[in-house]
């Protein structure tokens, strides 16, 4: 199967009065199968704003994750330093009382 070329013709319009350097970029362009330059820049814009959301979504749960990680560390970080201290307590208590 034979792919047909895809063709770009631009076409001035008859009321434009602005410059040729302007012009360049004031074409409406007729595609076969295709969309326009500015089209095609407006949808990657689009496109980069939508993955860019996407990112912030993923990090802003990652950063919730890592949070909620943080909290149960500081909990458990002060469960053993209790346990610690109750154990230190107890063997001080012991070591005083054998020492009567």
């Amino acid at each position: 199967m034979q792919m047909e070329a895809k063709h770009i013709v631009p076409i001035k319009s008859e009321t434009d009065t602005s410059t040729e350097e302007e012009n360049t970029h004031e074409f409406t362009y007729v595609e076969y199968g295709g969309v326009s330059p500015k089209e095609l820049e407006r949808r990657l814009h689009e496109l980069l704003e939508e993955r860019q959301r996407k990112r912030i979504r993923e990090l802003e749960c990652a950063l919730e994750h890592t949070k909620k990680k943080l909290l149960e560390k500081e909990m458990e970080v002060t469960w053993w330093k209790d346990t610690a201290r109750l154990i230190s307590l107890h063997a001080s208590e012991a070591n005083s009382s054998l020492s009567r």
